[in-house]
Formats: structure tokens, C-alpha cells, sequence
């Protein structure tokens, strides 16, 4: 790709220069990267316990919603019509008796 950076002569003419070549950019290439995971890694550090702490917190808050509804809250009340959700309907009783509000709105 890039002949002219060849550190150790013509890797056309000789196999071993372009082998050398390898090694020594795979080498420093290696380096900086292990520098840049190096930094990320002390960066990161720095904010693991506040992001476990976050962590933990929200799963205590998602078992203590569960335990705290478990027996469910009427104010997530949906109102059903079959197997179709019924849109924001202001329906105090939503049930499809005859005569009642849902049944006087889409039955009759």
C-alpha cells in the first residue's frame, strides 16, 4: 500500500524485508493501541462505581415496583373491546352490557 514507508529495503525483491516491515509497524501499531485501551481502562475506572451504583439501584427499584404492585393498580386501567384496545375513551364502566356506554357507542 504504501512502498516508500518500507523500513528495511525492497520487500519486492526480498520477502524477509516485508515480513520485517510487519513486525515493526504491527509492533508500534500494538503499542498505541495498548496506550489508547490503557487510557479508556483508568477513564473508565474513575466512574465504575457510580455506574454500579446506578446499576444496583435500578434493579432494587424494579423489584421494589414489582413487589410494591403485586397485585396490580386500577390506575393502569385499559379498556377492551374483544381482542382490540380501546382508544382514550372517557368510559367510567367499560364493560359491553347492553345498553351501557361502550355498547350504545360502537354496537348500536
Amino acid at each position: 500500500m504504501a512502498p516508500w514507508l518500507s523500513i528495511f529495503g525492497d520487500f519486492t525483491k526480498d520477502a524477509s524485508a516485508m515480513y520485517n516491515n510487519f513486525r515493526v509497524y504491527g509492533t508500534g501499531l500494538l503499542c498505541v493501541m495498548g496506550l489508547i485501551v490503557y487510557v479508556g481502562v483508568k477513564f473508565v475506572n474513575k466512574f465504575a462505581t457510580v455506574a454500579l451504583a446506578c446499576v444496583i439501584f435500578s434493579i432494587i427499584a424494579v423489584y421494589a415496583g414489582i413487589f410494591d404492585n403485586i397485585d396490580g393498580n386500577d390506575k393502569l386501567f385499559m379498556c377492551v373491546l374483544g381482542k382490540r384496545l380501546l382508544k382514550d375513551v372517557a368510559v367510567a364502566n367499560c364493560s359491553k352490557d347492553e345498553g351501557g356506554v361502550l355498547w350504545n357507542y360502537f354496537c348500536a
